[in-house]
């Protein structure tokens, strides 16, 4: 699908409206890094009530710095930034330069999961807290990054949310992943955050576990080594480590 030009990409919201400039700048700055959003989402992050925001997101729709698609995993439209949107996003942030406009470059079996990042990062965001998702997270020494990262005061915690059960060697991999992120000081704790208190209890009860297998990959597949380890070895860290349920249909 092409995207129409606009004469004057640089405007969007007219300049006499400040608090609408504030807006639009936000809401470019979000979608750069998380790439796409809903109006529910992008309105919380905006710390306004999604009811009456159609008009402000018809507005840069119209200016041609947003687009909106349907996917069939969730019911509300996703907003995408046009090529205009990303042009004008790269004045605000770096995290803009690779961003990709293309609606057929959405992977739509795990929309649903990033949309829940967003909102797990909102229920934890507060004033002084910067957030970082999955995407732009460059540690190369680990298989696995967290889904988002919440940093304050110098403290980084790991963010990772869990929507359906995996299989066991997936889950301890994970758990070793994340001791190898803090001990390299990428963060300092992790939150697993769940949809259900059932896939919280199973994930859980593997933790809790006396001795963990060590999971190694061979072959290209997960496997367990005879070898196990004793996680009440390592002082402190089981401490390091959270579970909790967030509701993500809940309305806020």
């Amino acid at each position: 699908m092409s995207e129409k030009r606009k004469k004057s990409p640089r405007i969007g919201i007219d300049d006499t409206h400040v608090r609408g400039r504030e807006k639009q700048e936000k809401v470019l700055l979000w979608l750069s890094e998380y790439h796409y959003s809903t109006i529910s989402i992008l309105s919380r992050a905006l710390g306004v009530n999604s009811v009456g925001q159609w008009a402000f997101f018809k507005r840069l729709i119209d200016a041609g710095l947003l687009r909106k698609i349907d996917v069939p995993t969730v019911k509300e439209k996703l907003f995408l930034m046009t090529r205009d949107g990303r042009e004008l996003a790269c004045e605000l942030t770096e995290k803009a330069l690779d961003y990709v406009t293309e609606p057929s470059k959405v992977s739509v079996p795990i929309v649903r999961h990033n949309l829940c990042v967003q909102l797990a990062v909102l229920e934890r965001l507060k004033p002084g807290i910067a957030h970082t998702f999955e995407k732009h997270l460059c540690f190369t020494d680990k298989d696995k990054l967290p889904d988002a990262l919440l940093e304050s005061e110098g403290r980084a915690t790991a963010l990772e949310i869990e929507l359906s059960h995996k299989r066991t060697n997936r889950v301890y991999r994970a758990f070793f992943d994340h001791i190898r992120g803090m001990k390299d000081k990428h963060y300092f704790d992790v939150e697993y955050v769940f949809s259900s208190a059932s896939l919280r209890n199973n994930y859980q009860a593997k933790f809790d576990a006396i001795e963990w297998p060590v999971i190694e990959r061979r072959d290209g597949r997960l496997r367990q080594s005879e070898k196990t380890f004793k996680p009440d070895s390592v002082a402190g860290l089981r401490e390091r480590f959270s579970f909790v349920v967030q509701d993500f249909n809940a309305k806020k």
